[in-house]
């Protein structure tokens, strides 16, 4: 028997879907974990708790539809889109937690670059308004917050994910991908000029994957 498994990876808990061929749900699993809130504006999440979760409730959906990952023909994942994590590309270990969505801690950076005059050429570059929400401006925080972390970045030591990639890349052991409407996010700073100095120049991306379709690709704590 074939079917689809859907993981919803949210902000407040994660679960697992499993679907049969005509997308009825016969399989859920559930979980919350743990909200850190260090300071005013800051919102973590231990990405270990993320990936624990994400399997302890895999394994319970695939139970309850009475079938193994072996009977899995597909997986998506949903995700909660612009929580930044970053980790050694050799072991998996992340550098600290996971900076949520909902954080504001670069909201001054922000505001430097857009008294520098640089916010029209990141939303020409981007298409995005310059805001703590995009993840672009959480991964140069951690690069210059975290010890030695930008020097590891550029010598192609460690990865950038939002959710979706950083699971991928725990459930593949280091094979992720991410699809380009989720990249597309991401300000890619590194390669515009002034633009990359405050972003995360060196960090490395995983690997865009096509989409197959009719129209063709789609800090411690």
């Amino acid at each position: 028997m074939s079917a689809i498994m859907a993981i919803d990876q949210g902000t407040t808990s994660s679960r697992s879907v499993v679907f049969e061929g005509s997308f009825k749900a016969f399989g859920v699993g559930q979980q919350e974990f743990t909200h850190y809130f260090l300071r005013s504006g800051w919102v973590e999440h231990d990405p270990e708790d993320i990936g624990r979760t994400t399997l302890e409730t895999a394994r319970p959906a695939l139970s309850s539809a009475g079938i193994s990952a072996r009977d899995v023909a597909a997986l998506g994942i949903t995700n909660q889109r612009e929580t930044t994590i970053v980790w050694d590309r050799a072991t998996g270990q992340t550098l600290g937690d996971a900076i949520v969505w909902q954080d504001r801690r670069t909201a001054e950076a922000c505001t430097s670059l857009k008294a520098a005059g640089l916010e029209p050429l990141i939303s020409e570059r981007t298409g995005l308004v310059l805001d703590p929400y995009f993840s672009g401006i959480k991964i140069a925080w951690i690069l210059d917050s975290i010890d030695g972390a930008r020097t590891r970045a550029e010598a192609g030591q460690l990865a950038f994910g939002t959710v979706d990639s950083f699971l991928l890349w725990r459930l593949t052991g280091g094979g992720g991908f991410t699809r380009p409407t989720v990249l597309l996010q991401t300000p890619r700073w590194s390669v515009w000029g002034r633009v990359g100095e405050a972003g995360q120049r060196a960090a490395r991306w995983p690997r865009i994957g096509a989409i197959p379709s009719k129209g063709g690709t789609s800090h411690p704590r």
